[in-house]
């Protein structure tokens, strides 16, 4: 029964602790999150509402999981009853912002910052909108980031975990003792840091993969792997050696929020015969930031793509560009890509996510993606592709 909870939650406003309410907005929720913030609301019209976009993980249906404009449109419903509600995990929405009750006016903005995370990026709010409307609110934004030693997060250890997984799986390593005993081994050693900074580069992932072979008693098959991925890699350079090189901006989730200039996927546009236009970002988020809509036209790539972890679907892509003003050679020439989940980032299927980018950037190569596809899935996952059902989940097949 849900009824504690709401319990809790009264017993908590009426003792003058700040409470906010998370939800969970999966597809086919939507009736249950209207009943639950109305019971919300009449505890308190002030409890802001978070809604968490649904990310399918471990056997989670890819199904389940909700647009990001669908979810704003999901929050637009639930702000007739909620005076603040806000999206999260849905990369280069607006819908992180805390905008004024009466008159819609932004008061504080803030921008994607990890799975389930937001950081303020006006630093100089006034919690009074022009209105005259203010924003009930406690204490000062603050002026500096802290930062507790030994602290990473959430995320970054449970997303490294992750692709420890995502590697170990092709090393054929199913028992779940031995995986547990690696994530150990990782935690205590502190190499959780190195591993992050390790796979933002295709040479240095390879680092990773003979290190996880090694302490596993794999490093036959660590090696085959790594000799596999280097074999493709190298094909794909002579394929797009002497190529023109598209102009190629990585988004993740909406066409608004652009990936960190270090980040892996930029390496891999590199390897696949693209230049990168994330650069000389004005700041570095988790993954990247949010920008306006001038700095995209400024940009002018050739190529748009978006992140196989956090993604929208295409038509709502176009559609954003449209409602934002987009107007770059990617719009005007249907050259927006999504890339195909855990394809980029976070598993040896990168190898993959290669060759699909080169059929992107240089249509005029030719490159069977099926048949790349099926060959890696049956030598390391000893299965066919066809038969594949991955979701956000970098181990799962």
């Amino acid at each position: 029964s849900s009824e504690p909870v709401f319990r809790n939650i009264k017993k908590l406003v009426d003792s003058g602790i700040h409470v906010e309410v998370t939800v969970v907005y999966e597809k086919g929720s939507e009736e249950d999150l209207v009943k639950t913030v109305k019971r919300v609301v009449k505890i308190s019209p002030e409890i802001p509402i978070l809604v968490m976009r649904f990310i399918p993980f471990g056997p989670a249906d890819l199904a389940l999981e909700p647009g990001i404009r669908a979810s704003e449109e999901m929050c637009d419903k639930l702000r007739e009853y909620a005076r603040y509600v806000y999206l999260f995990n849905s990369p280069g929405s607006s819908y992180l912002q805390t905008r004024c009750p009466e008159c819609g006016q932004v008061i504080v903005r803030r921008e994607f910052y990890g799975p389930m995370g937001a950081r303020v990026i006006d630093k100089s709010t006034q919690w009074t909108c022009s209105c005259g409307c203010t924003i009930p609110h406690t204490g000062t934004i603050a002026q500096e980031t802290y930062q507790e030693e030994g602290m990473m997060g959430g995320y970054r250890p449970t997303r490294a975990l992750e692709i420890i997984k995502a590697i170990t799986t092709c090393l054929d390593i199913q028992d779940e003792k031995t995986s547990a005993k690696v994530w150990m081994d990782f935690i205590s050693q502190n190499y959780i840091d190195i591993l992050h900074k390790k796979i933002q580069k295709i040479e240095t992932f390879y680092e990773v993969i003979a290190h996880l072979a090694e302490i596993t008693g794999t490093v036959h098959k660590g090696a085959q792997l790594i000799s596999y991925i280097q074999d493709r890699t190298a094909y794909i350079s002579s394929l797009v050696q002497n190529k023109q090189r598209p102009r190629v901006l990585y988004v993740m989730g909406t066409p608004l929020f652009l990936l960190n200039e270090d980040r892996f996927e930029n390496a891999m546009v590199r390897a696949a015969g693209g230049e990168p236009v994330n650069i000389n970002l004005p700041r570095k988020g988790k993954p990247g930031i949010m920008v306006d809509p001038a700095f995209i036209n400024q940009l002018n790539p050739d190529v748009i793509m978006v992140s196989g972890f956090l993604a929208t679907p295409l038509e709502d892509m176009y559609a954003i560009c449209e409602e934002q003003g987009i107007d770059v050679n990617a719009v005007r020439n249907h050259r927006i890509h999504l890339m195909p989940p855990s394809w980029d980032f976070g598993s040896p299927r990168f190898v993959l996510g290669l060759f699909y980018l080169v059929s992107v950037l240089h249509p005029d190569c030719t490159v069977d993606i099926v048949k790349e596809a099926e060959q890696f899935y049956q030598q390391f996952y000893h299965m066919s592709y066809a038969k594949a059902k991955p979701n956000r989940s970098f181990f799962r097949a």
